[in-house]
């Protein structure tokens, strides 16, 4: 499933984010709080349709799950991602220590459950933007029911 929501009426550059996470609730919460900041956002379900897309678009950042449907984990996604983007920028999603090696490629890893301000943190800093603060980290978002 591929979303792709654009929210005109922030202030924000128009950098596009491609979020790649089978959990339908990471995603869309995900999504909608880096909307809320106003980037340009695709979300889909997996990593092999992250690089599909890749191969057809070009955006400014993904985030990804540490772990994609497949049995793919984030290493090797990233590695096919370079091999069609060979300058990507990434950001993973995990629900494990930030422990993890550190790859190239990877700008930050990030603990799931994720929060706007660490979010918009590690998105401004892969994005060499200058960091945010205000009314505008503000947002409340609810997974479930």
């Amino acid at each position: 499933m591929q979303q792709r929501i654009n929210h005109p009426h922030t202030n924000r550059r128009a950098e596009t984010i491609l979020i790649a996470d089978d959990d339908v609730g990471v995603r869309d919460v995900t999504r909608d709080m880096l909307c809320h900041l106003g980037f340009h956002v695709t979300a889909i379900a997996g990593g092999e349709q992250a690089i599909s897309w890749l191969q057809q678009h070009r955006v400014d950042l993904v985030i990804l799950d540490t772990m994609l449907p497949g049995g793919r984990d984030h290493a090797e996604t990233i590695r096919r991602l370079q091999q069609v983007a060979p300058m990507q920028r990434a950001i993973v999603l995990t629900d494990i220590a930030e422990s993890e090696r550190r790859q190239p490629g990877v700008n930050a890893y990030l603990r799931k459950p994720v929060g706007l301000a660490a979010l918009a943190s590690a998105v401004d800093s892969a994005l060499g933007a200058p960091a945010r603060g205000g009314d505008r980290l503000q947002y409340h978002a609810r997974v479930g029911s």
